[in-house]
């Protein structure tokens, strides 16, 4: 048993958070290898077993999936509201400064990793994929991750917010806008976003990106790849399966999205949301199409490990039940230094410019939390 006191955790949809103190155990596995329902369900027997009321798992599953989960089963944990949490978080705050930047690739570089993603469309098979980059970033201080955390808060209030404490004594937090599964008995829904446009402080021009990604056929084309492929992957499981034909638009604080959700009644209530992860990840929201084809590109264009970057972040009950996110508008801290991740999705109508300013407007939630 790993009885950590100190390391705080959370986990919100909406206004609902899970907040969990301490560390009972660590849950070691690979969302690829098979074995990690088993592990986790008996973890949490154990736990239950040692007197944890409902224990839960809490954590992040890694992009690549053969590589570690980060998940642990908290010694306690509660759950609050957005301003009880904002109450708790908010205090002590200390005033920081960020002293520099540094992006990795550059714009020349990532630009160019577009370019030969889209000579790989002319060439082949490849339809999307998914080409991310990182900023990191130096304050001049050491930063409490509740004081970052309460600033994205406040500053994305209709979001999925999240706060895991990772084995290098550094954390990962964010504010994610999109579900990739919530499961609660024999209901499964699924929120995937693709295809994305800035939002306007002029609400002329915030009009007319809104019309533009409503009937950009690019973007629309990009979304279809990912609605379509978690329909097939959930459907398997499931006795009923609702995929809209047109996707709607939900906003975030910077950013217009292009969205469906996608509900299924599932097969039985038994069916784990860790076997149904390990079904949709990766989606073409995150990696491409085809899957395989996509994931080989990353691995050949990205100039780094994604890590927790464009995994899930979430938690499950010994029910199988539960809620997880897509690891977007995310950043992992240590110390005083941040590395913030984001990413774009690559299709033949795309330019390299483009993708470069979304991955941008995309980073600047996080950069807007670091000077509230």
């Amino acid at each position: 048993m790993d009885t950590q006191h100190t390391h705080i955790s959370l986990f919100s949809a909406g206004d609902d958070f899970l907040l969990c103190k301490g560390i009972y155990q660590r849950v070691k596995g690979s969302l690829s290898h098979g074995d990690l329902v088993t592990k986790i369900n008996q973890a949490l027997a154990n736990a239950a077993n040692d007197g944890l009321d409902n224990p839960i798992v809490i954590g992040a599953i890694p992009f690549h999936s053969e590589q570690q989960c980060n998940l642990i089963i908290p010694l306690q944990y509660q759950k609050l509201n957005q301003q009880q949490v904002l109450e708790l978080f908010s205090k002590n705050k200390k005033d920081y400064q960020v002293v520099s930047q540094q992006e990795v690739p550059n714009q020349t570089e990532f630009c160019h990793a577009v370019e030969q993603a889209l000579a790989k469309f002319a060439r082949g098979s490849l339809e999307k994929v998914v080409l991310s980059r990182t900023l990191q970033v130096e304050l001049d201080t050491h930063i409490e991750p509740q004081q970052i955390v309460s600033q994205l808060i406040e500053q994305n209030p209709k979001v999925y917010h999240f706060l895991i404490p990772t084995e290098n004594h550094g954390y990962l937090l964010g504010a994610s806008p999109e579900l990739l599964l919530e499961k609660q008995a024999d209901s499964v829904i699924s929120h995937p976003l693709a295809g994305t446009i800035k939002r306007s402080q002029d609400p002329i021009e915030c009009e007319q990106n809104y019309r533009y990604l409503q009937n950009s056929e690019k973007d629309l084309h990009e979304h279809s790849y990912v609605a379509n492929q978690i329909g097939k992957a959930l459907g398997p499981y499931c006795n009923t399966l609702a995929v809209p034909e047109v996707p709607s638009i939900v906003a975030t604080a910077n950013l217009w999205h292009l969205a469906s959700r996608i509900e299924g009644q599932l097969e039985s209530e038994q069916i784990h949301i860790i076997d149904l992860l390990n079904a949709v990840h990766p989606t073409p929201a995150i990696c491409g199409t085809p899957t395989a084809l996509a994931h080989q590109t990353i691995n050949e264009l990205e100039p780094f490990d994604r890590g927790l970057f464009t995994g899930s972040v979430g938690w499950c009950d010994l029910q199988g039940n539960g809620q997880w996110a897509v690891t977007i508008r995310c950043a992992e801290l240590s110390g005083n230094k941040l590395c913030l991740y984001a990413g774009a999705g690559i299709v033949p109508a795309s330019t390299p410019l483009a993708e470069y300013q979304e991955t941008g407007a995309k980073l600047q939630t996080f950069l807007n939390a670091l000077n509230p």
